[in-house]
């Protein structure tokens, strides 16, 4: 029997309580430094700090510049998910392409920068090419774009490859056997199961592109008003205001915490309603047994109820094939015949006599 959280069982608690205890220190000790932070802020110029026409400029580019690295996040890592989760498990293109996806994510963000101005710069790979055709790319808002989208796009393509792949392809086999064509079945069927997955990728892609920082510095720069996101004017900041530069910290915190918050909601159809605050209405208490507190209550009913079923694949006419009039079964002429016609009688078979047990037969002796 599986134990429900939130219901208090005979036996305790699963974990051993020095296990409970490490965890309860560790979670402190990374708790700790938010908590540094807070007591460092001066929340009698907290308002001041935050409405300053350098932290209001760079908070405005940051925005744009991560909505904008989001958008090209998802237009160049939904097809690669797609192409990862349904490629075979151990397969050559698998591990290349997971390993080019991953890449990002393991090297430095500085490296990730110098790699972007090799390729996008004035004398790098591509930007001769883009600098012909009259677009310069390096040092612009364009290059903040592309080194967020270079560090955050990762993000997505692990989240939507996870969901494809732990979802599997039932629902797509049925809908290609019924005679949809597989781009009606992408259209249809996977992107709409794919929505809440898709949903939590580009919730943490944002949040990754508001936070960039190296690659952003080594390839774009720091322009006032051009390149110089939040993250950026906060380190120009911590040498001259620190009162400033802890306030705009705190402003990332409480966004990035609301964000995360977001992304990982409780499971089921109110989650996100849940993940920003539970309300007190009478349907999160219903169900839940008489005397339990409100919490463990709205716990129970989370953990007891049966999961929501999966949406049935739509029904896909197929091809009409033309209409067949039955055939019926005939008889053979001679069997007509002989019920009908009395000159065809039927054969009878000689009529067997059944003698008892002490019966004689002909031509016996005793």
């Amino acid at each position: 029997m599986t134990p429900v959280r939130g219901l208090r069982t005979p036996g305790g608690s699963l974990l051993p309580g020095w296990v409970r205890v490490l965890g309860l220190l560790c979670v402190a000790v990374l708790a700790l430094p938010i908590v540094g932070l807070l007591s460092t802020v001066h929340w009698s110029t907290l308002g001041q700090s935050l409405t300053a026409p350098s932290a209001l400029i760079a908070l405005r580019l940051s925005l744009i510049t991560a909505l904008t690295a989001t958008m090209l996040s998802l237009l160049v890592g939904l097809p690669v998910a797609l192409l990862m989760a349904r490629a075979p498990a151990g397969s050559m293109l698998l591990r290349v392409a997971r390993t080019l996806v991953l890449l990002p994510l393991v090297l430095p963000p500085v490296v990730g920068g110098i790699a972007l101005l090799s390729t996008y710069g004035r004398r790098g790979l591509v930007g001769p090419l883009a600098e012909a055709l009259g677009i310069d790319i390096a040092f612009t808002t364009l290059a903040v774009v592309l080194a967020q989208t270079f560090v955050a796009a990762p993000f997505l393509i692990l989240t939507v490859e996870g969901a494809l792949r732990a979802r599997g392809t039932a629902y797509e086999a049925t809908a290609l056997t019924l005679g949809a064509s597989p781009t009606r079945t992408l259209a249809t069927i996977t992107l709409p199961l794919l929505a809440q997955s898709l949903g939590a990728g580009l919730v943490l892609t944002f949040a990754r592109a508001l936070g960039e920082f190296g690659a952003t510095i080594t390839f774009a720069g720091s322009l006032q008003g051009t390149t110089r996101t939040l993250p950026l004017e906060i380190y120009l900041a911590r040498e001259i205001d620190q009162d400033s530069a802890v306030a705009m910290s705190l402003l990332l915190v409480i966004v990035a915490a609301v964000i995360v918050a977001i992304a990982y909601r409780s499971p089921g159809a109110g989650g996100l309603r849940r993940s920003l605050g539970r309300t007190s209405s009478a349907d999160d208490t219903a169900g839940a047994p008489a005397g339990a507190p409100a919490d463990e209550q709205t716990d129970v009913e989370e953990h007891t109820a049966p999961p929501p079923p999966l949406p049935s694949p739509p029904l896909v006419p197929g091809p009409r094939r033309p209409h067949r009039r039955p055939r019926t079964r005939r008889r053979p002429r001679s069997a007509r015949a002989s019920r009908a016609d009395p000159r065809h009688p039927r054969p009878q078979r000689p009529r067997q006599v059944h003698r008892g047990r002490g019966a004689r037969r002909p031509g016996h002796r005793r």
